[in-house]
């Protein structure tokens, strides 16, 4: 998951903000309601992860001596993000706005101006300071007791210079002029006393604010202030509540966000409507003037900052309508008990369930509709890599559905997308099908350990369960490359696992591997052995103090012996032999056959241990007897891929036609099901 992701599929419901914090699971606030983004719960390391990409280094270096930083994200074809993040003694906490609600609303504020200080993230109160007058202004009319109007006299105390010189008064009088125009003061600067009314009169009209002289305008020295005329209040100006503390600048669910508390729905807000659909009845906003602007920006009532009012909004793009299409036809898909999903150009959606394709209703996806969507599923460094090779395998995951492994490709008619169903919890090794003797394999402190097996026949499924087991059973430092990443571990067990992905996290599998052997590992994991410079590196790492766990697509064991000692050249043949014969620990070779009641796949395991013959047999160039030792050595928990055909069929979870399509020796087995 990349913050990429978590927009784009934020985007796609018209998701206003999104909270990452540690211990929770990842929330969205939609149309005023919180809705989980996640299933798991993220913690320090994970927002980590997430943010350090996106934020600018300056960003980074300020957030080192204060509590809180700021600064805007733009993602191509999504949006602009406004991103506040706050540290925490638990970690740091991440709220991402999205700056199109702010453009959709009918006042003027500006939410950033409130949440780019501290007290703002933990909801301390700070008083507004008022605006004191500066020496050069005059000083500001204040209401005073009504007194009868009487002829300007000249000032009958003696006057100083600023330097504390006497000034000559023996001057005629000025004479007088009238006052200088008046402005509003900013809300911040309402005296903290209420103005008095005027004698004899009520408190009818008190005004909100008080005016002061245009700074540029002094009065004429020698002049008293006239007072307003008698029985009128003073001039009225743009009125104002005052806010206690920047808080209030803040709807609820926002505060609730930055303090930490619970959040509680609220009451949504009408749909909002395309613009075409605003006729009539609901006709569009008048525009507000300058005046009434500055008025509402201020106002905890009414339409201002707090207000989230969209009278209108604008439909999904075509991308994300798609996207959303997809992502139904993936959960019906897993309603489906399907494990694989393919969208081409040109045919309706096909679902593989337990091995047969079923064709699903549902248009024909058409050439720009394909290209729509995987510009939206796809980052924009994953596209570009699409339009280079050609195609691109990337990991995908539907907000409240679930996880998938997804490839896509160019091809004749256009592009053909493909989603593999991973599961959302990793099973023990007893609960796929598997041998209690494979939980033992996870003891090794080093060698090398393969599971092999076509494509979609549960390799990643069991070398990830195998990991949860050392994850949960001993303290190591577990290092995958994968390609792409399919379950992810967590990190609060026992060991530490870090996940990197081959494209994303490094430029491939032997690259991944060479820095693994400087990173300190005790198991190192590969997704695929598929070249030679990848195989040497496994096989190295294995004879070094590690614990190696790879895949390969082979159909049994003997044939991943030869696969692994063939790959190397003719003069590296009996080195390689002698490494692979110290080193190897355990072949899995996998089948997945549909059960007989259909409810589900069966899983067929060829089993080989690294026992004293078996390795005999690799130094010696006798690979094609090891199927005879496999069989002479059931006891050791050693078995052959038509061994475990059979006991599928004697326990009636298969088939016999079934498990006899994919028996080594046909013959034999066709005899064998006859006895049952």
């Amino acid at each position: 998951m990349s913050v990429e992701q978590i927009l784009k599929s934020a985007k796609a419901i018209n998701a206003e903000q999104v909270l990452l914090e540690a211990g929770k699971t990842a929330l969205m606030v939609v149309n005023g309601t919180t809705r989980e983004l996640t299933k798991t719960q993220l913690t320090p390391y994970d927002i980590f992860k997430l943010i350090a990409p996106i934020m600018p280094e300056e960003k980074k270096v300020a957030l080192v001596g204060q509590p809180t930083t700021e600064f805007l994200y733009r993602l191509d074809g999504v949006g602009e993000y406004h991103i506040f993040v706050l540290k925490e003694s638990n970690g740091i906490k991440v709220v991402f706005k999205d700056r199109a609600f702010k453009a959709n609303r009918s006042d003027s504020g500006d939410l950033t101006s409130a949440l780019s200080s501290t007290q703002a993230f933990t909801a301390k109160p700070m008083m507004a300071q008022p605006v004191m007058a500066q020496p050069v202004m005059a000083q500001p009319v204040m209401a005073q007791p009504a007194q009868p109007a009487t002829q300007a006299q000249p000032i009958q105390q003696p006057l100083l210079s600023p330097m504390g010189q006497p000034i000559n008064q023996n001057v005629p009088p000025l004479q007088q002029s009238p006052l200088p125009p008046t402005v509003a003061l900013p809300p911040t600067a309402r005296p903290a006393q209420p103005i008095t009314p005027m004698m004899g009169q009520p408190a009818i009209g008190q005004p909100d604010t008080i005016a002061l002289p245009l700074a540029n305008q002094a009065l004429p020295i020698g002049q008293p202030i006239p007072p307003p005329p008698m029985g009128q209040p003073l001039p009225a100006t743009a009125s104002f509540t005052p806010a206690p503390d920047n808080t209030m600048l803040l709807d609820e669910q926002q505060k609730a966000l930055l303090q930490g508390r619970p959040l509680q729905p609220i009451t949504p807000l009408p749909k909002p409507q395309a613009f075409g659909s605003i006729t009539g009845a609901n006709p569009l906003p008048s525009p507000l003037s300058p005046a009434q602007s500055a008025a509402t920006a201020f106002s905890t009532t009414g339409v201002g900052i707090n207000t989230f009012a969209r009278t209108m909004g604008v439909a999904p793009s075509d991308r994300q309508r798609f996207k959303q299409e997809v992502d139904k036809l993936l959960e019906r898909t897993l309603k489906m008990r399907g494990s694989d999903l393919h969208l081409a150009t040109g045919a309706p959606p096909i679902v593989r369930r337990f091995g047969s394709l079923i064709r699903v209703e549902g248009e024909q996806i058409e050439i720009e509709k394909a290209k729509f969507l995987v510009r939206e599923i796809l980052t924009d460094e994953q596209y570009r890599h699409f339009e280079k090779t050609g195609d691109l395998d990337f990991s995908y995951e539907a907000i409240g559905i679930g996880r998938f492994r997804g490839n896509v490709l160019k091809q004749n008619r256009g592009i053909d997308l493909t989603f593999h169903v991973v599961p959302s919890e990793i099973m023990p090794p007893e609960v796929l099908g598997l041998p209690s003797l494979v939980r033992d394999l996870t003891t090794f402190h080093q060698g090398l350990i393969l599971i092999t097996g076509a494509a979609g026949q549960g390799k990643s499924t069991t070398i990830s369960s195998l990991v949860d087991v050392i994850n949960s059973q001993r303290a190591m430092h577990i290092i995958t490359v994968e390609d792409p990443i399919e379950f992810v571990h967590p990190i609060d067990k026992k060991s530490i696992v870090n996940q990197r992905e081959v494209g994303r996290h490094t430029r491939s599998f032997a690259n991944a591997l060479r820095a693994a052997l400087r990173e300190d590992p005790d198991v190192i994991v590969v997704g695929e052995m598929r070249d030679l410079e990848t195989i040497s590196l496994a096989v190295t790492a294995s004879e070094t103090g590690h614990l190696v766990m790879g895949t390969l697509m082979t159909s049994s064991a003997h044939q991943t012996v030869d696969r692994v000692l063939e790959s190397f050249p003719a003069s590296q043949q009996n080195q390689i032999r002698a490494m692979l014969s110290d080193s190897l620990r355990a072949v899995i070779s996998q089948r997945l056959l549909p059960m007989a009641d259909e409810s589900g796949m069966a899983l067929a395991a060829e089993i080989m241990l690294g026992t004293t013959a078996i390795s005999n047999l690799i130094r010696e160039k006798k690979t094609f007897q090891i199927p005879s030792v496999i069989q002479t050595s059931r006891h050791l928990g050693m078995k052959r891929m038509d061994d475990a055909l059979l006991e599928l069929v004697q326990t009636g979870k298969v088939l016999p036609q079934k498990a006899l399509d994919f028996a080594f020796d046909k013959k034999g087995f066709e005899q064998a099901t006859k006895r049952i």
